[in-house]
């Protein structure tokens, strides 16, 4: 697995690796976890989103209640509520994905993952920003 892109925590090697992107109006969360017990902090976001954990085991803690989950696995976790993910295997991958759009419904999109001989119409609202 090639893992050169994701973003380690050089003080705390029990956080997973991450990568993000900007996808217009999606936002991708990629987690690593090298190890079982690593963890992602307990928090919370303004809009339900998807979990994907597509390799390994997890721990989703929600209001102080456990699930294991096993890959492969859509998690659905709801907004305003406080989480945390602790892996249950080594080298364990999830993916969260968020709905991002400002609040004029202008999306989000990140000029990097543009591929040439994509176009816009003058209707459709787009940030160049992430």
């Amino acid at each position: 697995m090639n893992l050169q892109n994701f973003v380690f925590d050089d003080n705390d090697d029990k956080k997973p690796g991450i990568l993000s992107q900007g996808i217009k109006n999606l936002w991708t969360r990629m987690m690593y976890f090298r190890k079982v017990g690593d963890f992602e902090e307990t928090h919370s976001h303004n809009f339900d989103h998807l979990t994907l954990l597509t390799q390994g085991s997890i721990k989703v803690i929600v209001n102080e209640k456990e699930t294991v989950c096993e890959a492969p696995m859509q998690i659905y976790l709801k907004a305003g509520l406080e989480h945390k993910l602790i892996a249950m295997k080594d080298d364990t991958m999830v993916t969260c994905v968020h709905a991002l759009r400002n609040a004029d419904g202008t999306d989000l999109l990140d000029p990097k993952s543009i591929p040439e001989g994509v176009t816009f119409t003058n209707d459709e609202k787009i940030v160049h920003e992430v």
